[in-house]
């Protein structure tokens, strides 16, 4: 059996700090989920009380549909390992994680596990930025290649996440904007459109204001 979790109104503060501020998602059983944030986002204090290693501060958390601080029924039923695991480090990524898993493991699924993964929450300042599918984050922009120029008129007026430039090639990543006529503009124009890096994503949908691109 499958286990949901259910964030309605969540806040927690440490004194003064509010680690998380009105954070409120739903996540079906039998997924794996991304939960991304920069340092001191809210993270470990987020997945400190769903696992009820903390009690919140107001809101409400139920996972499988019950209360989970000083609750064995949900506690037993709940894992949280911090920083390692039987894995590897805290810096492995979970396409390694993965393969690990299936090295391991006689029994394990690969194609089940991909097709698992990868809905994605972002958090900044304690607060829910983004929920989507990994696949419809990455549709939302494109990673643009091809004659500098050509690029440059392509991009133009468009949210560009980051460039880089090799010669008289230039690949620019853009965000927003993009349906299925610009991208069949941008082929008819020569330019070659590859997927948008969640990390590109991340890093300026949880960018400072006035921050470097």
């Amino acid at each position: 059996m499958t286990l949901g979790v259910e964030v309605a109104g969540l806040w927690l503060s440490y004194g003064a700090v509010a680690a998380l501020d009105d954070l409120s998602f739903t996540l079906a059983g039998g997924r794996i989920y991304g939960l991304l944030g920069r340092n001191g986002s809210g993270k470990t204090s987020l997945l400190s009380v769903l696992a009820g290693f903390r009690k919140a501060s107001g809101g409400t958390v139920l996972v499988g549909g019950q209360p989970v601080f000083e609750n064995p029924r949900s506690t037993r039923r709940v894992c949280f390992i911090r920083e390692t695991g039987d894995t590897g480090d805290r810096d492995e990524r979970v396409r390694d994680a993965l393969y690990t898993a299936a090295r391991l493991r006689p029994g394990w699924d690969r194609d089940y596990a991909d097709a698992l993964v990868e809905q994605v929450l972002i958090i900044d300042n304690g607060r829910l930025v983004l929920q989507d599918e990994t696949e419809a984050l990455r549709a939302r922009g494109a990673d643009v290649t091809g004659p500098a120029a050509v690029v440059d008129r392509f991009v133009a007026g468009r949210t560009v996440l980051r460039e880089r430039q090799l010669g008289a090639t230039k690949s620019a990543m853009v965000y927003g904007g993009l349906d299925q006529r610009h991208r069949r503009q941008a082929r008819e124009a020569g330019l070659d459109l590859g997927p948008v890096a969640l990390q590109d994503l991340f890093v300026h949908l949880t960018q400072p204001p006035g921050g470097p691109r």
